[in-house]
């Protein structure tokens, strides 16, 4: 069953991600991104930037280049998918880190 979840959250992911791209990549097909995408992921994992900052775009750029999509388009696609997932994690620091506070503040004062 947990494999069954994984892959439906996966193929959720890639039409979320498909559907935002298509602001910017009009022209490409859903068969066509669904294998470019998960190689640009794995050479943005690469430990060379920040959270694939720079490598993620030269590996779309390549790959988007034969649909003959503007790279200022895909650099857009990029950073904007960027944005959309470091926004939720950044509040979600924000969220853990005044909890654990609360919990500091908590303990210190003899309350469970």
């Amino acid at each position: 069953m947990p494999f069954v979840i994984s892959i439906v959250g996966w193929i959720l992911h890639y039409i979320e991600i498909y559907l935002i791209s298509m602001l910017f990549l009009s022209g490409v097909p859903y068969l066509h991104f669904v294998p470019i995408y998960p190689i640009a992921i794995l050479v943005g994992i690469l430990p060379i930037t920040y959270r694939g900052l720079g490598t993620t775009e030269a590996a779309l750029i390549t790959l988007f280049s034969t649909f003959g999509v503007s790279p200022a388009n895909i650099v857009s696609l990029s950073l904007l998918w960027f944005v959309l997932t470091f926004i939720p994690g950044f509040l979600g620091l924000i969220l853990y880190s005044l909890d654990g506070a609360q919990k500091e503040i908590n303990y210190q004062k003899g309350q469970p």
